[in-house]
């Protein structure tokens, strides 16, 4: 192998790699030496020449060891090499990659960035940077996760990506041309992060194979980016948690702010927000995080679910408009047999088939325990003047179907129930469980038809109606 020196600068003409014998040349362009001689340093420049002449230009990727590219560059030691490589990455010459090596060691492989399809070191960058491929995606991601927290309402949300991204808005109305469709808080986030995947790819449209290796970066790592936003969640969460009384005493005011917002043309939630709950604890702790009001109005629900309670809703006067049913909390033995789909356990499916007692039990242990706590003394539904004589008798399925439907978990939206009408809500909420134990058991049956596991029947109205006719008999006496 030839080699011609220029001054200490070794610039290798040719390389033979093994059997082979496939030439290797380092092609400095004179833009490339116009560009990088008044930039680099002796020890940058020696470490790309080394990298430079171990690329291959199939693979178009260098991974000389460290030791070696220690030797190339004289009396350097690794970690000086690895110094002098960093920095050529933070010029953009390169990319450093983590990769397994045939030894089963890691290795880093290089990308040389201003080598065209030829072998030329060009003046301009022929290959995007995986790291800045993943930064402009970290920058739009963060985006999203702002906006999310930020703007946990439809209206807010869309409010903001009408100014910010109103090319996304006229696609998403040209996608969604009918309104309870389109004004759903699930399919304006969704689509809005697909929409900035698309945008990354149209970017960088011209060099898919750069963005293909960002893309497994990005993938790897996307899960940390969600952690992020949900620590600061659970930071905020264990705040509402620490003054949970204080800031309950705060949420009817808040679930009226919402109602009134949400009947409203404008955009702003804060409009709504009365001056005396401006100065409760709910709002400080809002503040101190930099969340929005609504954040605090699920969180708030999710604590109170977590104690098995049955949360109730009122509108302005005070009157019932909704509510959300208990979570029971049972084994992940009980909850299996209750949605039995997904047993693949043969000595269960067995147990199963030999008696059909035990998921008879945990159907009673669990609609007994909803209904006891639905219909204790203290309950709302025992309290007359919680019902106005004007209240309404039918309920809005469609809007209980997408709970968070506005970004506010409240399906009738203010609008106050009679007894009658409570009622219909209650069995309605309830067959819709029984309707997906239902579909759980069915498709027990169709995989283990050996196996026949009855369908639940659904509650009737009448059926509730008598158990507090019942409770009001016993209490009276």
């Amino acid at each position: 192998m030839d080699n011609k020196f220029h001054g200490d600068l070794p610039v290798y003409e040719t390389h033979d790699r093994g059997d082979s014998k496939i030439p290797q040349h380092i092609r400095l362009t004179k833009e490339w030496l116009d560009k990088w001689l008044p930039v680099l340093n002796e020890r940058e420049l020696k470490a790309y020449l080394k990298l430079a002449y171990h690329y291959n230009p199939k693979t178009k990727i260098t991974f000389p060891s460290q030791s070696n590219m220690a030797d190339a560059m004289g009396k350097s030691t690794p970690k000086t090499a690895n110094q002098a490589i960093s920095q050529l990455e933070e010029y953009r010459l390169i990319d450093i990659r983590k990769r397994q090596g045939k030894s089963g060691w890691p290795r880093n492989e290089y990308r040389m960035l201003y080598v065209d399809n030829n072998g030329y070191h060009r003046g301009d960058k022929q290959r995007e940077s995986i790291l800045d491929i993943v930064a402009d995606f970290n920058d739009l991601f963060e985006n999203y996760l702002e906006y999310s927290i930020k703007y946990p309402t439809y209206k807010e949300l869309r409010s903001v990506l009408e100014k910010e991204h109103p090319e996304y808005i006229e696609k998403y109305d040209e996608i969604h041309n009918d309104e309870s469709d389109k004004e759903s808080m699930t399919h304006l986030e969704l689509e809005f992060l697909m929409y900035i995947y698309s945008k990354l790819r149209w970017k960088y449209r011209h060099d898919e194979e750069s963005y293909e290796l960002a893309n497994q970066e990005i993938s790897s790592h996307i899960g940390n980016l969600f952690d992020k936003s949900r620590s600061v969640l659970d930071e905020f969460k264990n705040d509402i948690r620490e003054h949970f009384d204080e800031c309950f005493n705060s949420l009817h005011q808040l679930h009226r702010a919402a109602a009134e917002f949400q009947d409203s043309d404008k955009s702003e939630f804060n409009d709504f927000i009365p001056d005396n709950l401006r100065k409760t604890r709910l709002w400080d702790i809002c503040q101190k995080h930099g969340l929005h009001p609504v954040n605090a109005f699920n969180i708030i629900v999710e604590l109170i679910e977590e104690s098995s309670e049955v949360i109730y809703f009122v509108d302005k006067d005070n009157k019932i408009s909704d509510l959300c049913l208990p979570v029971i909390h049972i084994s992940q033995d009980e909850e299996d047999l209750l949605y039995p789909a997904y047993i693949e356990d043969r000595r269960i499916i067995k147990g199963i088939k030999k008696s059909l007692d035990s998921i008879m039990v945990i159907r009673k242990k669990y609609f007994d325990s909803i209904v006891d706590r639905l219909l204790r003394a203290e309950s709302p539904l025992f309290k007359k003047h919680m019902f106005p004589e004007d209240g309404s008798d039918e309920i809005n399925s469609d809007l209980i179907e997408d709970k968070w439907f506005h970004g506010i978990p409240n399906c009738i939206y203010g609008k106050s129930l009679s007894r009658k009408g409570m009622l219909k809500l209650l069995v309605y909420k309830l067959n819709k469980i029984i309707i997906d134990i239902n579909e759980s058991c069915s498709d027990f049956n169709e995989a283990h038809p050996e196996v026949h596991i009855p369908q639940m029947e659904m509650f009737s109205e009448d059926y509730l109606i008598n158990i507090v006719k019942e409770k009001e008999e016993t209490d009276d006496k």
